[in-house]
């Protein structure tokens, strides 16, 4: 098992071959709430754990590990005749080294922020240095091509909804916002990258616009102590709500009742959050962060400079006296959004690799509805 969106994509890149292997962790521990089986009977596994604590033991045993999950990788190498790799991770450093041995054709999907500014950790900066240079023919998918990337690193959506669940939402219009009882949206993680407490700290300075706004925060993690405190230090309880995780059915509730969806990430890839808010036309505010310009122009806010959180506050008070405005974003996002799905990202990547390597692939049908499961909104 595993979670359900990376089922949902293996799933569908099993469909286009006889036989796919996966080099994967299986990290101990309980299962993930989303998890999802494995269904396909072409699919196969060979377990390449590393270290999954930070304690001087398990360390020391990481090596080990490291070495064990070499060898797999060594062989899945000499096997298959065609790669995939996930990058950035532990692994995925050991294929491409192991790439520039074997020179397999090999598509490459960066799921992060191709732009690695500020702090990034060194193993990332090597992994994007050797997929720059990786020799054979290779195709890299990113969320937000730079300058000097070569034609077959590529700039792709994503999305974990499949065509089914997306042509399942109410595909009715949204009216502007009106009155005081606005409603704000933030969904993720709570991590010092997300600036969530620097949103709770400056939704005062939108109280005095709209006195009854409410901001809704979706989601968990380790900074959520540390957020509970600035919503008590400011006095916020009566306007801001903290959810937790939701299932989806809930989640998408929470997103057909929103006025506006909040994102003043300092870094992000292509979060899949503002794909989900467009289905149902809650129109974003970002920062100018990685493929966020890119992915709002035309249907939301970009705030610059990134950081700036008195004019991210600025821009939602303009964008919620604007309805015109914000009914043309509402509407343009929600038809760019119900065009992308986990079918059609997939069918994508199987096109650019067909292009790439100079081979024919079977095509993707619709995902399989016994990983869909159920939608209830």
């Amino acid at each position: 098992m595993a979670p359900r969106h990376f089922v949902r994509e293996i799933e569908l890149w099993a469909q286009m071959f006889d036989r796919v292997w996966l080099a994967t962790r299986f990290p101990p521990g309980p299962v993930p709430e989303d998890a999802a089986p494995y269904r396909s009977p072409n699919l196969g596994f060979w377990v390449a754990n590393g270290a999954f604590t930070r304690s001087v033991e398990d360390r020391i045993r990481s090596l080990g590990r490291s070495a064990v999950a070499l060898c797999r990788l060594i062989r899945a190498f000499r096997q298959c005749r065609f790669v995939h790799i996930r990058a950035p991770a532990r692994n995925a450093l050991f294929a491409l080294l192991l790439q520039y041995v074997f020179k397999r054709p090999a598509y490459i999907k960066w799921a992060g922020n191709w732009d690695l500014s500020g702090g990034a950790p060194w193993s990332s900066r090597l992994q994007k240095f050797l997929i720059r240079h990786c020799p054979g023919l290779v195709l890299v998918t990113v969320y937000h091509r730079l300058p000097g990337d070569s034609e077959w690193i590529v700039g792709t959506a994503t999305t974990s909804l499949t065509r089914r669940e997306i042509e399942s939402l109410p595909s009715i219009a949204r009216e502007p916002p009106r009155g005081d009882g606005i409603q704000l949206l933030w969904v993720g993680r709570f991590s010092a990258n997300k600036r969530v407490g620097e949103l709770v700290a400056v939704l005062p300075r939108i109280l005095r616009v709209h006195p009854r706004a409410e901001l809704h925060l979706v989601g968990d993690g380790e900074l959520r102590p540390a957020i509970e405190s600035v919503i008590k230090r400011n006095k916020l309880e009566e306007h801001v709500r903290l959810h937790g995780r939701l299932p989806w059915s809930a989640l998408g509730r929470r997103y057909a009742q929103a006025d506006l969806l909040l994102l003043p990430s300092a870094t992000e890839g292509f979060p899949k959050v503002l794909h989900e808010a467009m289905l149902f036309g809650v129109p974003p505010v970002v920062f100018t962060v990685g493929a966020l310009p890119e992915i709002v122009a035309g249907r939301g806010l970009v705030v610059t400079p990134p950081g700036d959180m008195d004019a991210f506050a600025a821009a939602v008070e303009n964008l919620l006296q604007d309805g015109e405005r914000w009914r043309g974003y509402s509407s343009a996002g929600m038809q760019w959004a119900r065009s992308i799905s986990i079918e059609s990202v997939v069918e994508r990547y199987r096109q650019l690799c067909q292009q790439r390597w100079g081979v024919q692939l079977r095509a993707v049908r619709a995902e399989d509805e016994r990983v869909s499961g159920p939608l209830e909104i």
